[in-house]
């Protein structure tokens, strides 16, 4: 009977230990610089050309949205590639992990929830969309009076001038964007639910909730009690700016503050 709970307490043990073996350490250790070598190479040509698209905008050059879809789809293949997501799935399962291997394991899971292999086609469609409204954002015409402004000088015209009919021109021409970016954000709130919603996550929402370590209504709760708490004092000094802009516009005080007068 001795025999038999001493081999019981020694498969036990083998049981218990063997997701600790220290080779799976070694090969987890090797695994994750890989991934991160080749994570920070891919980011790098992604970011870089993340940024010649939002600053490089020219009239009927389709190469520059190319190369950033190309970028981007380069970056979704690795960090949402099926094999990273079943490593780092099986390596979470190690006993001992440190912090540290925790820590990157799960980042890696989060990154792959942004563009998983398993669905890819949505993923190809998301970065599109992405670019496309990158495109209409940063290549939008403002037109005052008939002409062409740059964002600058709507900025400045905001910033100094203290005609109400010119700030008013000036606010709602700096929002004529949106108009151009509605139906293209509303597909891309689809496809950023369905991409994440391939690893668990309900929505985008609830996915980018979950880089804080909480969840979706406890989020809501913390802006809500936010809110609440700094309420008294947006009072006092939505009060206060009502006040000194009338007094500035030559107005009588309003009860709700007009947006073009900030």
């Amino acid at each position: 009977m001795k025999n038999l709970y001493l081999t019981l307490i020694i498969c036990v043990f083998f049981v218990a230990c063997g997701d600790s073996d220290p080779k799976n350490n070694v090969e987890l250790d090797n695994y994750l610089a890989s991934y991160n070598n080749t994570f920070k190479k891919l980011l790098v040509v992604a970011t870089e050309a993340e940024w010649k698209s939002n600053t490089e905008i020219r009239e009927g050059d389709t190469l520059t949205s190319y190369n950033t879809r190309k970028a981007n789809e380069a970056f979704n293949a690795f960090s949402g590639s099926k094999e990273n997501i079943e490593k780092a799935q099986t390596y979470l399962k190690l006993k001992n992990l440190t912090n540290l291997q925790k820590k990157q394991l799960e980042s890696i899971l989060y990154s792959a929830a942004g563009g998983p292999e398993t669905i890819k086609e949505i993923v190809k469609e998301k970065i599109a969309a992405d670019d496309a409204q990158n495109t209409k954002l940063f290549g939008h015409d403002y037109i005052l009076d008939g002409k062409a402004v740059s964002t600058n000088k709507l900025d400045d015209i905001l910033l100094r001038s203290t005609d109400l009919n010119e700030r008013l021109k000036a606010w709602e021409v700096s929002k004529s964007v949106g108009k151009e970016l509605k139906d293209g954000l509303v597909n891309l709130r689809r496809l950023r639910n369905r991409s994440v919603q391939a690893l668990g996550y309900n929505n985008y929402f609830h996915y980018q909730v979950s880089d804080y370590g909480i969840g979706s209504e406890d989020m809501l709760k913390e802006c809500r009690d936010m809110i609440k708490g700094i309420w008294p004092l947006y009072r006092e000094l939505h009060t206060f700016a009502r006040y000194e802009l009338a007094k500035k516009y030559n107005k009588d005080v309003p009860e709700m503050l007009p947006a073009h007068w900030l």
